[in-house]
């Protein structure tokens, strides 16, 4: 009798090979996520471990349907293992370059996913073959000399049914529930999606976000009312055109402006904002996001729509997939030239594409910067993109058409310790951390780069004989956590509101030659509304409304809810004197507008 060369699993041996891969393979996802062990620790004892289990069941039920089709423990427990141990590597290195997780739209971005690995170091692609290698080695080994009994037919078949069925029903229970998922532990902010994945795992995030992450339709959608908003203009202009410079910056604040805070003998980050302020219409505009979400506030301010009533995707340019009548489309339609800078990766938020499809001519992006200076985190220096601002002005200056300069800053982004191995540049009487003074001094420290690129362009403006309006706003808070701000604020986090934590200033300035031909400060005047507060999605909507034009019926409507609800959340608003009202009790006359709006937003968006 021939003798057997290899070695045949028996039943108990396969199912404690079984349980061995399901629960490495969950250990291992959790590893491999950017978050340490202390935390991990935390997660798992406040969940009484229901957060690992969440992650091992959907881990486990692949594993079984594999086995139970196969019937080969090695193939099953392998193939799992290879599985979910890419894609948390995938997760992991989108959170450390984008600062945000791997959600299943990105599995629609295929080109987008495969880019960031331009972002890694070669030692890291060593790394990558050499495992890749050795895995499919002992992969292949494994195949070849261990062997499994083979399950009867019946058992096999009502294993797999039995699995695919519950599977089925957990995914449209346990793993769409939103009090679940929001009831578990998360360290850090709970609206920042990276610690949402790294506390609750990414096999149990990634899923109840493919299950609950759908954009739906609002109450009284009415389709053909919306559809009419979407028209452009064709009233003749009759207000000035001047050239517009819309500057949005990397995570700017007026964090340095607090009682417990002070600067002397040291210099003020924001000594030239100040005194640009003091000459400028200004207030504060409520974003969407604290510490990221950069996207989201540019989707606003461009588009008119608000955020927040997307929450149905991870971020509102994920949605944009046809052409917008954005601000730069508006614009365009009334003579502008529309140019967008940003000094980021052009794939970022699939921006190539979504820039496009809101009407810009132009998208000067990193690969355009080859050779500019790098500062921080080796983002491109705020010098540098101040320097292209000024030469897409100076190129539009001879033709006939002003233009519409929009640029998305980058080099103070954060996270902040280390970035610029600054020493200590302030002083202060709150009770902050080394770490956290640290993370302050860093941030001080690009605050105080865009400070003075700042100052530049307006002098350099200042001195110009063309028009020119520049609107500067920043994009969010920086990522820093809600202790920080409570100790600067002198408040509990639990006194933080959602206003606190997302309110970024804003300010509009206009050189000599734009005040004796705009009328801005005369439409200002009017609005009797000093230091307005706004949501981000009222931007350039007050920006055109203070300079007379008339873009579209969707404009006119959002600037008649502005009028109401300067401050538009998702369940409330606030008017010019912060008093708050709900929705459900709004009058019928707002409430008509409002439904228009929103029906115009999902019509776009849907």
């Amino acid at each position: 009798m021939r003798r057997k060369n290899y070695y045949e699993l028996n039943y108990v041996t396969s199912g404690i090979l079984l349980l061995l891969a399901i629960f490495g393979t969950t250990l291992l996802m959790f590893l491999i996520e950017p978050c340490g062990l202390g935390d991990l620790k935390a997660v798992f004892v406040s969940t009484k471990f229901l957060t690992f289990f969440l992650n091992l069941i959907p881990i486990a039920a692949l594993t079984l349907a594999l086995y139970f089709a196969t019937s080969n423990v090695m193939f099953a427990g392998g193939l799992v293992v290879l599985f979910v141990t890419v894609f948390s590597i995938v997760n992991r290195s989108k959170i450390m370059i984008r600062q945000s997780p791997l959600y299943p739209y990105d599995l629609k971005l295929a080109r987008e996913v495969m880019a960031i690995a331009g972002n890694f170091e070669l030692k890291y692609y060593i790394m990558g073959v050499l495992g890749t290698i050795a895995f499919v080695a002992a992969f292949v080994v494994m195949l070849r000399y261990v062997r499994t009994k083979k399950l009867p037919v019946l058992v096999r078949v009502l294993g797999f049914v039995i699995t695919i069925g519950a599977t089925i029903f957990l995914n449209n229970t346990v793993y769409a529930k939103s009090s679940i998922y929001n009831n578990l532990h998360v360290i850090g902010n709970i609206y920042n999606q990276v610690n949402q994945f790294n506390c609750k795992g990414f096999v149990y995030a990634f899923i109840y976000n493919y299950n609950t992450v759908q954009l739906k339709a609002p109450p009284n959608y009415d389709k053909q009312l919306a559809e009419k908003l979407t028209a452009v203009t064709d009233k003749p202009q009759t207000a000035t055109k001047p050239h517009i410079i819309m500057i949005m910056g990397e995570a700017f604040s007026e964090m340095s402006i607090s009682d417990k805070i002070d600067f002397n003998g040291y210099d003020d980050p924001l000594a030239h904002y100040k005194k640009i302020k003091a000459e400028s219409i200004s207030g504060k505009t409520v974003v969407p996001n604290l510490g990221g979400g950069t996207a989201d506030t540019e989707f606003d301010a461009l588009t008119a729509m608000n955020t927040r009533y997307l929450r149905g995707a991870p971020y509102s340019f994920m949605l944009v997939n046809r052409d917008i009548n954005a601000l730069p489309t508006l614009l365009n339609n009334i003579g502008s030239n529309s140019v967008a800078i940003h000094p980021g990766h052009p794939w970022f938020y699939n921006r190539q594409n979504v820039y496009r499809n809101f009407g810009f001519s132009k998208f000067i992006s990193l690969p355009d910067f080859e050779g500019a200076a790098l500062k921080g985190a080796g983002y491109a220096n705020e010098g540098s993109t101040i320097d292209r601002i000024i030469q897409v002005f100076e190129e539009n200056l001879p033709t006939d058409k002003p233009v519409f300069d929009f640029c998305v800053t980058i080099q103070n982004h954060g996270p902040y310790n280390k970035i610029y191995n600054a020493t200590k540049n302030f002083n202060t009487t709150a009770d902050l951390t080394e770490d956290e003074i640290d993370a302050l001094a860093n941030y001080y420290v690009g605050l105080k780069d865009a400070d003075d690129e700042l100052n530049r362009l307006v002098e350099y403006l200042r001195g110009r004989n063309e028009p020119v309006v520049l609107m500067y706003y920043g994009d969010h808070l920086p990522g820093f956590k809600r202790e920080v701000y409570g100790k600067l604020l002198g408040v509990t986090e639990d006194e933080l509101s959602q206003l606190t934590m997302y309110e970024t200033p804003y300010f509009i300035w206009q050189n000599d030659a734009a005040k004796q031909s705009t009328q801005i400060e005369q439409n200002y005047n009017k609005l009797n509304q000093k230091d307005l507060r706004i949501t981000s999605n009222y931007l350039g909507v007050y920006l055109t409304k203070l300079l007379g034009f008339e873009l579209s019926d969707a404009f006119e409507v959002s600037e008649k809810i502005m009028e109401t609800a300067p401050v538009m959340l998702e369940d409330y608003y606030l008017d010019a004197d912060g008093k708050k009202t709900p929705f459900a009790n709004a009058s019928t006359e707002f409430m008509k507008d409002y439904n228009l709006y929103r029906s115009w937003i999902y019509y776009n968006m849907k």
